[in-house]
Parts: structure tokens; C-alpha cells; sequence
């Protein structure tokens, strides 16, 4: 499947030794998938790729990597106060960094 990014840039953004690729391809892919959806696009559409989307896609997919390690849906801390609860949406950041791309209605995007 055509991604956004490579697992290389992912595991990069991640600060991971590579060495859970497969996990990393599975978040890459859904987190393209889930831009496209938002966005009403595909990966061929888009070329080059814009670095908003780019990031957009590494910043979700990062969400979902780090999914795994949070119990409840929520990652952080409470007593060092950096909790944040990881929601069915598309993070916000991904939101604005999607703005102008296209619908964005679609894939929890909307209220």
C-alpha cells in the first residue's frame, strides 16, 4: 500500500529502533488511510506530498503506535500532569494540519 511516509521516517518520528516494523507499517498504513478518508483523497493524488500531510500522517500514526502501551485509552501521567486521553478522533493537530487538503468531515473529524 502507498503511504504518506516510510516506516524508516516513522520509526524516526518515534524514536524507535525499527525493530517492531511490522506494528509500524500497520499504523503508517491506517493513519493513510485515515487521512485519505478525512480528506476525501488518495495517495496518488498528492504529488509530491505536502509536508502538512506528511506530518499529519506521522503524528497520528505515532498515536497509534503509542496506543499499545496506554491502558485505557490514556497515555501520561496524572501526577506528572502530561495525561491525555487518547480519543476515536484524529488527533486536533492532525485537523489543522489537514485544513485545506480537503473535506474533512469524515473519520471522527467533525463534532
Amino acid at each position: 500500500m502507498a503511504t504518506y511516509a516510510t516506516v524508516g521516517e516513522l520509526a524516526d518520528y518515534v524514536r524507535s529502533d525499527g525493530s517492531d516494523s511490522d506494528h509500524l507499517t500497520l499504523a503508517l498504513e491506517a493513519a493513510t488511510e485515515a487521512v485519505d478518508l478525512a480528506c476525501g483523497t488518495t495517495t496518488v493524488q498528492f504529488d509530491p506530498v505536502p509536508s502538512s500531510v506528511k506530518l499529519a500522517v506521522l503524528l497520528q500514526a505515532s498515536r497509534w503506535v503509542k496506543r499499545r502501551d496506554a491502558p485505557f485509552g490514556i497515555a501520561g501521567s496524572p501526577e506528572m500532569g502530561n495525561e491525555l486521553r487518547l480519543l476515536a478522533k484524529l488527533d486536533p493537530d492532525v485537523m489543522v494540519l489537514l485544513a485545506g487538503h480537503g473535506e474533512l468531515h469524515r473519520y471522527g473529524t467533525t463534532g
